[in-house]
């Protein structure tokens, strides 16, 4: 009997996330290609747990090759492309192998999936990056891989190939940061850019992806020369010209060429009007110089364009499905809560879950904006309608929220039916503890925390909280943190001040650690006051009452962050950060007399920040003063005069 999709794969020391990746695949595949190229990890034992058929390929920078070495060896009637750092969910299962098995294969038509790729510092911490590829096509129709690396399906018999897009998605954890520096993906891909340069083998395409390389690495200066490059030999035709018109924008625009940047927008990508690309990157520019109503507009036209496109049945991107809904939708979020429009942040916040309800960070942002005023009920009311309570995934992502923000009345609503499903760990109960001040149970679960996760940020710092709460250096003592751990400093500082020596900071304008400010912001957030006002007054710099009147004035605690903003005001040690969240109360209060002096006293702080001129020369009405306002702008940034937008100021 044929066998109706295998999947091939090559590897390369993937033992960290083999297993996941082939355990997912499990129910979809018939059979399962690995090329390995090179492991000295267990990667090759893993794979053997599920499949016989392993194939040694002596690696000569080329992915395209190993790739086909796979695809030969392959007898299924379609082949499914997948990487390592890859896995797939169940749900999706049933329903592509039943196309498969209704759809005809031609040797003109590839299937083009969806990629939801994990990007940031870490899987816990990570954003949701959507794109498209081509990963699955018929076996034995002459559809092989081209060019050395970033490589593409092309037909033996030269057959123009057909995307057709399906419903079925990969998840793809590569790009995260810790990823990337393992696995040294950057360099490994530069060899083989110069080998190809040696070899005389660049075309206008290989420049383009050469750029996404420069791009990644954030040199856009270099992916500005390699996207104009692969821009001045591409034809609107190919279907990477899009991508590479918006990379030779974003790296012009990153790079300090924004007039050069804009121009593109109005003369290129403009031919795209009726997609939310062209409106969501004109948003951006609007939004970098300060006008958020223009900015506004523009994001709200960037979603209708791609609910007008559904309703159509046609594309609704042309790019990414982000910029019609989940890009706008955060800056909509943000500009809203510039402006303290409670409404419409949660309208917008509510939006992103019902997209995504494992967005962790807009749920927090969401619950913490609705306990400053609703009760308990009306919150717990409201999550249920994107939430479930019969879904252990949805019990759990809501019973992590309420822990992170400190609501002990929403956490007991859930923690019982949690615990009877086994979805709380010891590190949940150990914070729990710290909300209720119960050191008893605190001491009960530590003890069940295994040796392994010990050095973890999220352990490290529940020690050090309940160092600070009890006063007493017992727990800190436990930790034996190497000097590059990233709690290493706080730990020193912390026995320091519980011994109660005296705190010394050689600048007093330098602002603490991140991970001292969040050690303080944590105190407050679960409630333990008296362990924050002592901590506060054994470091109190003006650099840390900055960075907490701009805490709480981001977390809407308004009253306290006004009380810091004045303590500051009398001392005058106002920072620039400072002034502008004061200079965006007074706007929203009308008050644009205390908002220009605010705005004035931030651009001599932050003169490198563009919007804060913008800003100014918007709300000034002295028209000498506003004009001297402008010739400062305009002195400060000769290139970004010339924009239409900026000389209608």
């Amino acid at each position: 009997m044929e066998k109706l999709l295998s999947l091939c794969m090559i590897v390369k020391n993937e033992e960290k996330v083999l297993e996941r990746c082939l355990d997912s695949v499990r129910d979809l595949v018939d059979e399962i290609i690995i090329v390995d190229t090179g492991s000295t990890d267990s990667t090759k034992e893993i794979a053997r747990k599920y499949t016989d058929h392993i194939y040694d390929f002596v690696w000569i920078n080329d992915f395209s090759a190993a790739r086909n070495k796979g695809i030969a060896k392959a007898t299924g009637k379609w082949i499914l492309i997948m990487d390592a750092d890859e896995y797939i969910e169940q749900a999706d299962v049933h329903n592509l192998r039943e196309m498969l098995i209704n759809e005809e294969p031609r040797a003109d038509v590839v299937l083009n999936i969806k990629i939801i790729s994990f990007t940031g510092d870490s899987l816990a911490e990570s954003n949701i990056l959507e794109s498209t590829t081509d990963r699955i096509f018929p076996n034995h129709m002459g559809i092989l891989f081209n060019r050395p690396i970033h490589e593409q399906l092309v037909s033996i018999h030269s057959t123009a190939l057909n995307r057709y897009p399906i419903s079925f998605r990969i998840y793809h954890t590569g790009y995260l940061k810790e990823v990337l520096l393992e696995k040294n993906k950057t360099e490994r891909n530069m060899a083989i850019f110069d080998q190809m340069k040696k070899e005389g083998k660049f075309t206008a395409y290989d420049y383009f992806t050469l750029a996404n390389e420069y791009h990644s690495q954030k040199d856009f200066k270099k992916s500005a020369y390699y996207y104009q490059r692969g821009f001045s030999g591409c034809n609107p035709n190919f279907q990477w010209y899009i991508h590479c018109l918006a990379g030779l924008i974003s790296s012009l625009f990153n790079s300090g060429s924004i007039k050069e940047a804009w121009d593109l927008v109005e003369s290129k990508l403009s031919q795209y009007i009726n997609y939310p690309e062209y409106h969501c990157i004109r948003a951006i520019f609007y939004e970098y110089f300060g006008l958020f109503s223009e900015a506004k507009s523009e994001y709200e036209e960037a979603l209708l364009c791609s609910e007008r496109l559904a309703d159509l049945n046609k594309d609704a991107w042309i790019i990414s499905p982000d910029y019609g809904s989940k890009l706008p939708q955060i800056r909509l979020k943000d500009l809203h809560y510039r402006e303290r429009d409670i409404e419409k942040t949660v309208y917008y916040l509510t939006k992103l879950l019902m997209n995504d309800s494992n967005d962790m960070q807009s749920l927090i942002k969401l619950c913490e904006l609705l306990a400053l005023n609703e009760t308990t009920e009306s919150i717990a009311g409201f999550l249920n309608k994107v939430y479930s309570d019969d879904n252990p995934r949805h019990i759990s992502i809501r019973l992590q929220t309420f822990l992170a923000i400190g609501h002990l009345q929403l956490t007991e609503l859930y923690i019982e039916k949690a615990r009877a499903l086994k979805l709380v760990q010891p590190l949940d109960e150990m914070r729990l503890s710290l909300l209720i001040n119960d050191r008893a149970a605190f001491d009960l679960y530590l003890k069940e925390i295994p040796l392994e996760k010990k050095d973890s940020d999220k352990f490290v710092k529940h020690l050090l909280l309940a160092s600070l709460i009890w006063e007493t250096t017992a727990y800190i003592e436990q930790l034996e943190l190497a000097e590059n751990h990233t709690y290493y400093n706080e730990k020193q500082l912390l026995i320091a001040l519980l011994q109660h020596l005296t705190y010394s900071q050689k600048d007093s304008s330098t602002d603490v650690s991140s991970k001292l400010l969040l050690l303080l912001t944590d105190l407050f957030t679960l409630q333990q006051f008296e362990a924050y006002d002592r901590l506060v007054n054994q470091i109190g710099t003006p650099a840390l009452v900055n960075q907490l009147a701009n805490y709480f004035y981001n977390k809407n605690q308004i009253d306290l962050s006004m009380n810091y903003y004045s303590l500051l005001l009398d001392q005058n040690e106002l920072n620039g950060l400072s002034a502008e969240n004061l200079a965006y109360y007074h706007i929203n209060q009308r008050l644009y007399e205390d908002a220009v002096e605010f705005l004035k006293y931030g651009v001599e702080k932050e003169p490198q920040k563009v919007y804060l001129h913008v800003l100014l020369c918007k709300y000034c009405t002295i028209a000498e003063e506003r004009s001297r306002y402008k010739q400062n702008f305009e002195d400060s940034f000769p290139k970004d005069k010339m924009l239409p937008f900026i000389q209608s100021l």
